[in-house]
């Protein structure tokens, strides 16, 4: 897949002023998906999903967004201003995911909502921080008889010296061509993992995600994690 500098791009642009690019500052689009799915009251919501990494050599945080949703005709139809990224914070090298959605008031068909846009603004101006921890995930069977949705598990390590608490996991679920399909993020609130100790953190798919891959014939091929604590 060809790599796209996140600079100029149709629908996913990032702001990076001159000054921060002459000290190498740059993040790379690797993947994206973007999908309308059934939401509640027979409206429709538009899903974006992305992998972004940090190819310069300073570290970014992401610290602001606009997420738009427009028509066919190219007219707004509803936008937002929290983009999180997956985690906020990206040193050189690393990569993070993205996950954004907004539900029109009065869109009630699939084709109603025609594109987006997505404009990121990032910033050497780092005041959030994270430690990633080991992790990794699989596709575990419903976990009740009373369920039929695939059960998205993270396996984390606190590999520390110290006991961590309320560990974030995100995770990437890739479809049956190997294309990431959508992204979710779950924390163990108030839960806690003693040094040297391993914790399971899971839920399940999201429904409509399962009614999309049923409705097309695919299946997960794969899921990748990313697992992190906050340490302002």
């Amino acid at each position: 897949m060809k790599r796209r500098i996140l600079m100029v791009l149709a629908a996913l642009l990032l702001f990076v002023t001159p000054a921060l690019a002459e000290q190498g500052a740059e993040l790379t689009l690797l993947e994206d998906r973007f999908l309308v799915l059934p939401s509640y009251n027979e409206l429709f919501e538009g899903v974006l999903s992305a992998k972004i990494q940090n190819t310069g050599n300073v570290t970014l945080q992401v610290e602001e967004g606009l997420y738009e949703l427009l028509d066919k005709d190219g007219v707004k139809l509803k936008d937002c201003t929290w983009v999180p990224l997956f985690p906020g914070t990206l040193e050189p090298g690393q990569v993070g995911y993205l996950y954004v959605s907004e539900c029109p008031d009065d869109v009630k068909t699939a084709d109603g909502i025609a594109s987006h846009t997505l404009d990121l603004k990032a910033s050497t101006n780092v005041y959030q921080r994270y430690k990633r921890m080991e992790a990794t995930a699989r596709v575990a069977p419903p976990r009740s008889s009373y369920s039929e949705l695939p059960y998205l598990e993270a396996t984390v390590v606190n590999a520390t010296e110290a006991a961590v608490y309320d560990i974030t996991v995100v995770f990437a679920v890739y479809d049956s061509e190997d294309k990431l399909l959508y992204v979710q993020e779950n924390t163990a609130y108030n839960a806690g993992v003693p040094a040297g100790g391993t914790i399971l953190i899971g839920e399940d798919l999201d429904r409509q995600v399962k009614e999309y891959l049923d409705a097309n014939e695919m299946t997960i091929s794969r899921v990748d994690v990313i697992a992190f604590i906050d340490v302002r």
